[in-house]
């Protein structure tokens, strides 16, 4: 991807929608995606994007 800026994503759903669908992929493809805790002083959880492993 190239050309990306974080702060310009608009998503078309709310998070009622999107949150369980994030989960999901954590869970069942946590090699791509990781939840962790908000930033100090936020509530919710963030969502990691993983590295692309090397390849071998």
């Amino acid at each position: 991807m190239t050309d990306f800026l974080e702060d310009r994503v608009d998503l078309q759903r709310d998070d009622d929608c999107i949150n369980p669908a994030l989960f999901k992929i954590v869970r069942t493809e946590g090699h791509f995606l990781k939840a962790a805790p908000a930033y100090s002083g936020d509530t919710g959880t963030r969502f990691l994007v993983q590295s692309y492993p090397p390849r071998k």
